[in-house]
């Protein structure tokens, strides 16, 4: 993971986002929302273990729907 990753998506207000800004913004991490594999997929768990609660909760919705649209 990134270093500041955390910190930097904490900081982002992500419901103002819409789906391809908050696509980019994965993609520009390296987490690319079609699916990914097990290394990327340990990337996102690292970043939502890291996250405050209430950043996680919105990170997750957003990311699980990305998968699925």
């Amino acid at each position: 993971m990134p270093e500041g990753l955390p910190e930097l998506i904490a900081s982002v207000d992500l419901e103002a986002l819409d789906d391809a800004t908050f696509t980019e913004l994965a993609a520009s991490v390296g987490i690319s929302l079609d699916g990914g594999g097990p290394k990327e997929m340990a990337v996102v768990n690292a970043v939502l273990d890291a996250l405050p609660a209430e950043v996680r909760e919105t990170v997750l919705i957003r990311f699980l729907s990305g998968l699925y649209s």
